[in-house]
């Protein structure tokens, strides 16, 4: 999300717990945006510009990620990225090897943690779908219709995201829904 801030809008990244505090709205692991937003999201905020873009992080939040992980995994250099084929691919990255991962056909690329950040479009960053390094130390999923990104890892890399000064991450379960009806704390209705 870009804040708006007086007449010319400065591009800040917005937490979703300080959506909450402006929705009067309850932060917690299941939290969903139309449920934390109410009637403010679809660009109906004078606080932000625009909601959360599903199936993608952030440049800046990939970033963030990698100096996290990368410390979290002993091959950095070696890790593998599945790209879904909807998305805008680099025309050499459409000639890669593919998999079908339920009812997505994903592209498979490899190379250092660092390749996450890049882009086949410079005006619109589209993070890989999953992610994860050759020693299957953490992984990352964000899927092409949600707005939330998952990783899996030990206790000790995931507690290294959920204490980060700079992502929002908070501990789930397993079994913890990640449907856009999830949020049974909020209400879906207008703040």
């Amino acid at each position: 999300m870009v804040k708006v801030d007086g007449e010319e809008a400065k591009e800040e990244e917005l937490s979703w717990s300080y959506v909450c505090t402006v929705t009067g709205r309850t932060p917690h692991a299941a939290m969903q945006w139309e449920s934390i937003a109410g009637s403010l999201a679809g660009g109906n905020s004078p606080l932000w510009s625009t909601d959360p873009w599903p199936g993608s992080l952030t440049r800046n939040q990939v970033t963030r990620l990698v100096a996290i992980l990368g410390a979290h995994t002993v091959t950095p250099q070696r890790c593998y990225f599945a790209m879904w084929t909807g998305a805008d691919l680099r025309s050499s990255d459409r000639a890669a090897p593919t998999v079908q991962l339920g009812i997505r056909e994903m592209v498979l690329l490899s190379g250092p943690i660092e390749a996450s950040t890049a882009s086949s479009d410079p005006d619109h960053f589209q993070s890989p779908s999953l992610w994860w390094p050759e020693d299957h130390a953490w992984c990352v999923a964000t899927d092409v219709d949600l707005d939330s990104t998952y990783v899996g890892g030990s206790r000790e890399c995931v507690e290294a995201l959920t204490t980060d000064d700079h992502i929002e991450a908070m501990p789930i379960s397993a079994g913890d829904s990640v449907t856009r009806d999830s949020d049974r704390l909020n209400a879906a209705e207008g703040p």
